[in-house]
């Protein structure tokens, strides 16, 4: 592990986060999101992730590679377990060329600021805020972020990337390049092989982009499950489809000892 700034030079270097899928009850009995953002060509991956553990993460890095459109080259994230261990160290260790490994400063939430801002496009438009704790969702949720979001955020929906900062008296101007589609800046890189770029220009003119949102489309406003998780589950038995929200809540506003005093029951006034 590293504490040297990363150098802004071509694709490679990504920042990933891991975000719950838990219905506002954290107990780490329900499923993550893996979301991780290649930082110049802001190129998006998504995986899920039954648990948080190291070895769920770092069984994911493989595939990761398998799917990135250039060599992975260094890895940044957060102090959460799931990233710093050593079962992560060593296989980043263990690749050639090794792959650098960051993480970012206690208490500095700025040093994850561009996998931040990608955690509500990314993650909650696609698959919402409601639990999903069964094990039968998180293969299906899997093979469904290696298709839809991957294709539909990265070769169809283009974002704006800051290029400077320029100071004027008392505020702060930022000057954003022209927006491109995360497919676009790494066809523009001169870093990226050739062969790579003909395959990425192939595999984009196969693709239709309104096919691609009908096969599962962000979630609409007020669902709090994304479209995109609904079609899923659609192939599940009944309990699997069973979403719990706020189960956490629930089970202590049922529990007498921990239900606060009200001025309303004659019970809590002695």
């Amino acid at each position: 592990m590293t504490r040297t700034e990363w150098p802004d030079c071509g694709p490679g270097f990504l920042e990933m986060d891991t975000v719950a899928l838990c219905g506002g009850a954290l107990d780490d009995r329900h499923g993550w999101m893996l979301d991780a953002v290649n930082i110049p060509p802001t190129w998006c991956v998504l995986r899920g992730l039954p648990n948080r553990s190291e070895a769920s993460v770092c069984g994911q890095m493989d595939d990761l590679q398998a799917r990135l459109p250039f060599p992975l080259r260094g890895l940044d994230s957060d102090n959460s377990g799931e990233f710093i261990n050593h079962q992560l160290v060593r296989y980043c260790a263990a690749q050639e060329p090794v792959i650098a490994f960051t993480h970012s400063r206690a208490y500095q939430k700025n040093d994850q600021a561009h996998i931040e801002q990608k955690i509500f496009t990314n993650v909650r438009q696609w698959f919402g805020y409601e639990r999903y704790d069964h094990p039968e969702v998180w293969p299906l949720i899997d093979t469904l972020c290696r298709a839809v979001p991957d294709q539909l955020l990265n070769c169809f929906l283009p974002t704006m990337k800051l290029a400077r900062k320029e100071r004027v008296g008392s505020r702060t101007v930022r000057h954003h390049g022209p927006t491109q589609t995360p497919l676009g800046r790494v066809l523009a890189c001169p870093a990226e092989d050739q062969a790579t770029k003909t395959r990425l220009q192939q595999e984009r003119a196969g693709l239709n982009a309104f096919a691609v949102r009908r096969e599962g489309g962000p979630a609409a406003e007020g669902n709090r499950s994304g479209a995109a998780v609904d079609g899923a589950l659609t192939a599940l038995p009944p309990a699997a489809r069973q979403k719990h929200p706020k189960k956490r809540e629930r089970e202590r506003s049922d529990c007498p000892a921990r239900r606060l005093p009200s001025f309303s029951n004659p019970g809590d006034w002695g």
